[in-house]
């Protein structure tokens, strides 16, 4: 919030929509202009022509980057139903492959310098995410999931979830 109180040629900023307040009003004291990108929802598609164990690969370099927290992340993924069952068999295979499996990400046994799997931002996040699960959302929990949730170190694991 400091960091606002300067004055300021043009503001940008991508976050989420309580953030963006804080900022336009701050901003609006300096009568600053901004740009705010402030995040939405994005769906992936995955097509009966794909190559499935790709278009998996792919999903998941984007979905780990910075554990998810940016704003071109792939929120949910819509699979032609011809190939649903294929296509969950590859997303399992490469979330294993690429991230472990909970203890993994976590990083318990592992030597810091090879530690990657990003924390949450903050416990505020980590809670947001973690009512997701809570809620019935009439989903099944493939890998990850509540039990592996940790708000005070504001670790969540990779979560994939089927309808």
């Amino acid at each position: 919030s400091a960091l606002l109180e300067l004055p300021f040629d043009h503001i940008t900023v991508t976050g989420s929509s309580f953030v963006g307040k804080i900022v336009m009003t701050a901003a609006a004291k300096h009568l600053t202009p901004c740009t705010l990108e402030l995040g939405g929802k994005n769906p992936t598609f995955v097509d009966k022509s794909a190559d499935l164990r790709l278009s998996a690969d792919r999903i998941m370099i984007a979905k780990t980057a910075n554990a998810g927290q940016w704003c071109v992340d792939v929120d949910y993924v819509l699979v032609d139903e011809t190939v649903a069952d294929k296509f969950t068999e590859e997303i399992l295979k490469s979330t294993h492959r690429m991230v472990g499996n909970e203890m993994q990400q976590r990083g318990d046994g592992i030597h810091v310098s090879q530690q990657w799997y990003t924390r949450m931002i903050n416990e505020r996040h980590t809670e947001r995410l973690k009512s997701y699960l809570e809620e019935d959302h009439g989903g099944k929990v493939l890998i990850g999931g509540l039990e592996h949730v940790d708000v005070k170190s504001k670790f969540f694991p990779m979560t994939v979830v089927s309808p």
